[in-house]
This record gives structure tokens, C-alpha cells and sequence, in this order.
């Protein structure tokens, strides 16, 4: 009643009516305040409304998750298929024989970008290599179908010389005309001697004869019958030995076919004047043995090929230039006796082939 009698007076002002038991006696009080120190503010709701309220809010909470939690699987897993479908196609791509593309390292997935460019630039680089490989494959071949054809036109011809009734020969002709047949025939096998002797080595195919022997005078003899040949008696080689005798576990016959290659390559494929040293030493744990000279020297692209099966022509008229197998044959020796071969050289100042041999000897490769 004071609420709406005195509206005017308490319209600006919150009111808190209220009771209380004192003494027995049963009190009634109206208090106001100011609406700027104290405001009251009454809410009406409904229990069934609330109730509904809860219903539809849980379903639109349910809602809104799902929502979100869609939406946020698709942006992530776009985010995370997106590397996967790159490296995928990367794969693809190699597989296809394409080697130059490169990913950038980047994300959860950097390490497999990494391994993937790894493995490009090795495919990448073994397709170079068996290009490369092919190509020196197809010279070799071409070089050495030319070899044999030039020896076997030239055992046709004096073949059917000979063999012609109609023509009269007389007995010097006759000899000669054999003579040139038996070494165009010699040339032919020992050609396929060295095809045959370069598988056997590369597959360990070949047991060696291995013996305790001296390896100076091995290669003595070597460098006495190259200066007792003619063609090469003038030419300045000298056998340094650290002493007369270090001792080796070798096969003589397949030693010094390697060793009469190397020595016999600086001595044909250098001027006349080149000096042609070879040194022979005596270690702790290894037997060294170097040639080196002075001559024109091969560049760093014909050493990476030096002992390529498939690297040099072949030639019946240089008389130690073979099927190109010479070094390749020479080096598989080597490695066969447990030891390692270093080539280094310069242009216009000389090469240099060092060979050293393990007093432990290393099991050759493959084995």
C-alpha cells in the first residue's frame, strides 16, 4: 500500500520489505535505498519453458559440436592429406622416370621430402651413370666388332689366297701369308681370353695361385724385358727398390700382368722423353708400390673412366692397346690380392698410380 501510495516519493528507490520476532512482538519493516547504491531487479520464468529451454539447448550444443568438429576435420585433414597426396604423386613421378622434381622440406612431413629428394638425385644420378655406362658399352662393342672384323678379313683374304689353285704362290709368299694368318688368329683369342678373364675376375669365378714370393723381382723382370724390347729399349725407366727383397702372398702369372699394364700404359701413352719411375717400399702393415712420370698426364674425366670395362677402343696396330679391357683386368687383379690403387694426375705435369697391398689381406669383394 505505502508501494503505491507514495509512488511518487519511492519510484527512485529499492525497496526490501521484511519481518522479524523480537521479544515476542512481530515487527514489520520497509526499507529504501537509493537506486545508485542499491538496484533490484525481479525476473518472471516459467519451469516448462526451462525445461524445453535445456532440450532444445542440448540439442543445438550437439549441433554446434558437430559443426565444429566437421568443420574443423575437413580444414585439418585437407591440411594433413595435402602432403600425403604430394608425396604420393612424388612417388608417381619417380616411378615414371622423372627425377628432377624436388619438394620443399617443410611440415610434419619434412623428413619424407628430405628422403624423397635423396632418392631423385641417386635415381637421377644412376640414370647418368647407366647412360653413360650404356654409351661407353655401345663404343666398345662397335670397337670391338670392328677388331675382329679387321683380323678376320684379313685371315679370309690370305685364307683364300691360298686356297685358290689358280693362283701360283711361291714358298716365302706362302710363309708369310701363314705367319700373318696365325698372329691375326693370336690377336683373336687373346681378345677373347681377356673377355673371358674379366668375368671369371669380376664374378670370383677365377681361383688364384697364390704363393710367398719376392715382388721386386717381379717387377724387375717386368721393366728388363720392356727395355730389352726395341721399340721401347731408349726410354728412361728406373726401379727404385727400398730393398731386394719384400715378400708377398701372389699369383706371379696374374701379378705381373697387372703390373706390366701399368707400366707398359706410362710408357706408351707418354713421349719418348717422359722419365718413368717406379718405386717399390716396404711399411709396418702394408708393401707400396708407386709409378709415376713425368708426361702429359690424363685429366680428371679420363681417370674416373681409367678402369671402365667398356671405356677404351681397341686397335690391332698399337701393339699394347687391347679390347679396353687391359685396366679394367689389371685393377680386378689387384683388388684380388687385397690391395688398392690411387691414380692421380695433372695435365702437362705427369700421372701418378700408387698400389698398396695389406699384410692383412682384405677378402675381395662380393665373397
Amino acid at each position: 500500500m505505502h508501494y503505491y501510495r507514495y509512488d511518487n516519493a519511492i519510484k527512485n528507490s529499492t525497496l526490501f520489505v521484511s519481518w522479524l520476532n523480537h521479544e515476542d512482538v512481530k515487527w514489520t519493516y520497509i526499507i529504501g535505498y537509493p537506486l545508485m547504491r542499491i538496484a533490484k531487479y525481479i525476473v518472471y520464468f516459467s519451469p516448462l519453458r526451462i525445461m524445453n529451454f535445456w532440450q532444445e539447448g542440448i540439442l543445438a550444443v550437439l549441433g554446434l559440436t558437430l559443426l565444429m568438429v566437421l568443420t574443423l576435420g575437413y580444414f585439418f585433414g585437407r591440411k594433413l592429406t595435402k602432403p600425403l597426396v604430394e608425396i604420393i604423386n612424388g612417388i608417381k613421378a619417380l616411378a615414371q622416370g622423372h627425377y628432377t622434381i624436388r619438394h620443399e622440406m617443410r611440415g610434419p612431413y619434412r623428413d619424407v621430402h628430405h628422403s624423397l629428394n635423396q632418392l631423385a638425385e641417386a635415381l637421377q644420378s644412376g640414370e647418368v651413370q647407366r647412360a653413360r655406362m650404356e654409351k661407353m658399352r655401345e663404343e666398345w662393342v662397335t670397337n670391338l666388332s670392328h677388331d675382329l672384323k679387321t683380323p678376320l678379313s684379313s685371315i679370309k683374304g690370305y685364307g683364300e689366297v691360298l686356297a685358290d689353285p689358280d693362283y701360283e704362290i711361291e714358298f716365302a709368299e706362302r710363309r708369310k701369308y701363314a705367319e700373318i694368318i696365325v698372329g691375326k688368329t693370336h690377336y683373336m683369342e687373346k681378345l677373347l681370353d681377356d673377355l673371358r678373364l674379366t668375368y671369371q675376375l669380376k664374378n670370383h669365378l677365377l681361383p688364384l695361385n697364390k704363393q710367398e714370393g719376392n715382388l721386386v723381382e717381379a717387377i724387375r723382370e717386368i721393366i728388363i724385358d720392356l727395355l730389352n724390347d726395341p721399340q721401347y729399349g731408349q726410354r728412361d725407366v728406373e726401379f727404385i727398390p727400398e730393398k731386394e727383397q719384400i715378400f708377398l702372398a701372389f699369383d706371379r702369372g696374374f701379378l705381373i700382368r697387372a703390373f706390366t699394364n701399368f707400366i707398359y700404359n706410362a710408357v706408351i701413352h707418354n713421349p719418348p722423353e717422359t722419365k718413368i719411375r717406379v718405386y717399390i717400399a716396404e711399411q709396418a702393415e702394408a708393401i707400396d708400390v708407386i709409378i709415376e712420370d713425368d708426361g702429359q698426364g690424363i685429366g680428371e674425366d679420363e681417370i674416373e673412366k681409367l678402369f671402365t670395362r667398356y671405356y677404351r677402343g681397341t686397335s690391332t696396330n698399337e701393339r699394347h692397346q687391347d679390347s679396353g679391357l687391359g685396366m679394367a683386368i689389371a685393377r680386378q687383379i689387384i683388388e684380388a690380392h687385397g690391395g688398392d690403387i690411387e691414380v692421380t694426375s695433372r695435365i702437362g705435369e705427369g700421372t701418378r698410380v700408387r698400389i698398396l697391398f695389406l699384410r692383412i689381406e682384405k677378402e675381395p669383394p662380393g665373397r
